[in-house]
């Protein structure tokens, strides 16, 4: 899953990470302040990416964290959204996970394959984690 978060993130920057070619300005090395996690920065830029990547959209009913809040109120409309199911059996549900798209489809698989033919997401990109069925 972080690994996912993470390339999602790198296909987003890439064009702007290429523009960057200024040398940050270095600091001494400092921990990120979330319980938990161990991630040791050495620039405030890192920390901002790190912390808006992995620690400000976190879902608050299963504390899975996203990348943006655009994809955080996905989740939480197809995972915690009791009425989601019942809907997508009548219309279009599931959105496209790029911001801005504006696409639906019937199922999660129409989605990825819009997301790989559309948006150039690799093939391999765990798109969704599988419910775990209720007992």
């Amino acid at each position: 899953q972080d690994g996912d978060i993470q390339r999602h993130l790198y296909l987003q920057d890439v064009a702007t990470s290429i523009a960057e070619v200024a040398e940050k300005p270095k600091v001494s090395e400092f921990r990120c302040h979330i319980a938990g996690c161990r991630q040791l920065f050495d620039t405030l830029e890192g920390y901002e990416h790190h912390y808006n990547s992995l620690h400000r959209h976190v879902c608050s009913y299963c504390k899975r964290y996203f990348p943006s809040g655009h994809l955080l109120d996905i989740h939480i409309l197809e995972w915690h959204d009791s009425l989601f199911q019942v809907m997508a059996e009548k219309q279009n549900m599931y959105q496209c996970l790029v911001e801005g798209c504006g696409v639906k489809f019937k199922t999660s698989n129409e989605r990825k394959d819009h997301l790989i033919k559309n948006h150039s997401y690799p093939p391999d990109f765990r798109f969704d984690k599988s419910k775990k069925s209720k007992r």
